[in-house]
């Protein structure tokens, strides 16, 4: 009888050890997969989702997810879509459980300059916040021309169409200085 409990625990003990070899071998591959994740990635599983960033002075931005770039995220506010590339984010809250990458080669190579000219080719009239400004200080006109790591800014009048006769100023911007770009004031 002694015999039988003691082989009964030893089974018992090598069907926990095996257990627990296979939980950690499981939880080794979940640590390994999320290490390979980016931060595009990250935000592409979030489409759809509202969400609230808070970007450089304090700013907060919050809407649902509408595109995510290889640089840059599209949030819709309303009627407002608020462009926010990714090195002024601080932190991004409501975040779910998924990460979702990209397939499409092309779409995966989206980075501001082709943001940028697709907003200069519709001739959008923007708001955009500088990096190290306060939310209300912001510029507004219309994106002139895109190069490959800045845009020219038509500086008019609010309310008016942008034409030659109008513009007051043209403002050069390097992308690193982009906080956020609104299709509409806020």
């Amino acid at each position: 009888m002694r015999w039988d409990a003691l082989f009964e625990d030893l089974d018992g003990q090598l069907a926990a050890a095996e257990l627990a070899t296979i939980e950690s071998e499981v939880s080794e591959r979940v640590r390994m997969e999320q290490s390979g994740i980016e931060f595009a990635d990250r935000l592409r599983g979030q489409l759809e989702r509202n969400l609230r960033i808070r970007v450089e002075s304090a700013a907060v931005f919050s809407g649902r997810v509408v595109f995510v770039g290889s640089e840059w995220l599209v949030l819709q506010d309303g009627t407002r879509s608020i462009l926010l590339p990714f090195q002024g984010l601080q932190s991004i809250e409501g975040l779910g459980r998924f990460s979702a990458t990209e397939k499409s080669v092309g779409r995966q190579r989206l980075g501001m300059a082709s943001a940028f000219r697709a907003l200069a080719r519709d001739r959008s009239r923007v708001a955009i916040w500088l990096r190290g400004s306060d939310r209300s200080s912001t510029l507004s006109g219309t994106i002139d021309r895109v190069g490959r790591d800045f845009m020219e800014v038509a500086i008019a009048p609010t309310g008016e169409f942008r034409s030659a006769d109008n513009v007051s100023s043209v403002n050069a911007i390097p992308f690193s200085a982009v906080m956020a770009v609104s299709s509409q004031y806020p």
